[in-house]
């Protein structure tokens, strides 16, 4: 198929105007001017998106899918107190909720222009719903445990999960990996096993790290507003674990979690000291500016981690947290926060945000050779945006930012399959997966007006 745009955007080379892909199967072939790709492949059959901008799909490093029906229900509270009330609403959902809120999850990822996911969960509705609406992915099982002296049996029992969803999962689009969850809800032994066993079985490692004072505090003194949550919670104070009274990233450092597999969620509270030791051990990021942000939690240092050569990409994390999964949203608010933070528009532009959410993505997971632009031997995950209400363009970078909604999004391809054209879903019903979600919500809902 060679499938033609009004302009095609590689992302590692310029853009082109009046340009087309070609795909086969799965991959990229080519991509060039229409008029030489046309010469080229002369008996290949033409998909002409007219005035569609063509480029690789986004990739969202951070999520949790399946709280996607939690929007808009947890809004006014800091970093613990609304993870407490989370835990407490999601005790009141079964599992076809979960599964509900997790397909209308994957249904607005691809809708905003996503072609792949990081999603983390404690059951396998995400990896359904990834599997079901055709995303690329890396789900990963979430572990939990302050109670070192249990760690062998918690990771023995992740794993029998997790070896479970990979039997079931496409390998070519999905990868099962290992979600120790936080400092604040792992036990040292824990990390140290979950390593050891990520190592054995080659199961990429999703964490969070460093995402609020609030852990910062317990980690370090042992104290705080969300250690007082955990004695409500979790009873830790019941167990042998004891403050380490280091940073948190220092804390998975005494543990050897840290490590090239590894992507961490947040990194907001890091030092000079913490930085040089997630470059140390090659540690991903995962930047989720708007859910950092609605928390209170404040601004990660972006500057501070390109300037130290560490691979990062964005992320929304989940509804829970945010008001989209919309990575173009997240680009937007991405750039502002920095540039209001530093007082600097240099060097934080829109081309380096676009970047982070398809190339620099891709690297961060070490997809690169795979995905995250438009390339000759890579898989075919591309995305068509209708910007046609914008006669011309001074930079197509900041244009795509600034002026992309889910509504512009009209095309997604992934893996070489057709899933959205003309803005309508193949394969999906959305109207359906929509009804479901809205039964889930209704629920949720209830339960927060009968506890105000």
């Amino acid at each position: 198929m060679l499938i033609s745009a009004r302009y095609v955007v590689p992302i590692t080379s310029p853009p082109l105007k009046n340009a087309s892909i070609v795909v086969e199967g799965r991959d990229i072939v080519a991509f060039g001017p229409t008029v030489k790709l046309k010469r080229s492949f002369p008996h290949h059959k033409v998909l002409d998106l007219g005035h569609l901008i063509l480029m690789p799909g986004l990739l969202n490093l951070h999520t949790h899918l399946d709280y996607t029906v939690f929007k808009d229900l947890i809004e006014g509270l800091a970093f613990t107190p609304w993870i407490m009330k989370l835990v407490r609403l999601g005790l009141r959902l079964k599992r076809e909720d979960w599964e509900a809120s997790a397909l209308l999850g994957a249904l607005r990822a691809i809708q905003s222009g996503t072609t792949t996911v990081v999603d983390s969960s404690r059951s396998d509705s995400s990896l359904k719903a990834i599997s079901h609406c055709g995303l690329r992915g890396i789900v990963c099982g979430e572990v939990f445990g302050l109670n070192g002296r249990r760690s062998s049996q918690t990771v023995q029992e992740a794993l029998a999960r997790l070896l479970g969803w990979r039997s079931r999962a496409n390998p070519d689009l999905i990868q099962v990996g290992i979600s120790p969850h936080a400092p604040y809800t792992v036990s040292g032994q824990l990390y140290q096993e979950v390593s050891r066993r990520a190592d054995e079985y080659d199961f990429p490692v999703a964490l969070h790290l460093a995402e609020s004072a609030d852990e910062y505090q317990f980690i370090r003194h042992g104290g705080g507003r969300l250690a007082r949550g955990l004695m409500v919670l979790a009873g830790w104070s019941r167990l042998s674990w004891q403050p380490p009274a280091v940073s948190p990233v220092k804390y998975l450092e005494q543990w050897g979690i840290l490590g090239k597999r590894v992507l961490a969620a947040h990194c907001v509270y890091v030092d000079d000291s913490d930085l040089e030791i997630l470059h140390k051990y090659d540690v991903a990021i995962a930047h989720c500016p708007r859910s950092n942000a609605q928390l209170g939690n404040g601004i990660a240092p972006l500057a501070e981690f390109h300037q130290r050569g560490l691979r990062v990409g964005l992320g929304t994390d989940s509804l829970a947290s945010n008001y989209s999964l919309d990575m173009f949203d997240e680009m937007r608010a991405g750039l502002w926060l920095q540039r209001g933070m530093t007082r600097q528009v240099e060097g934080l532009s829109a081309e380096t945000f676009l970047r982070m959410a398809t190339i620099e993505g891709a690297r961060a997971i070490g997809m690169e050779d795979k995905i995250g632009s438009i390339a000759g031997g890579k898989r075919a995950d591309l995305i068509g945006v209708d910007l046609s209400h914008i006669p011309s363009f001074s930079n197509l970078y900041a244009a795509l930012i600034f002026n992309t909604n889910p509504g512009n999004v009209v095309f997604s391809m992934i893996n070489g399959q057709i899933v959205m054209e003309k803005g309508q879903l193949k394969g999906i019903d959305g109207d359906e997966i929509v009804k479901r979600a809205d039964r889930a919500r209704r629920k949720l809902t209830k339960v927060r007006q009968d506890n105000e």
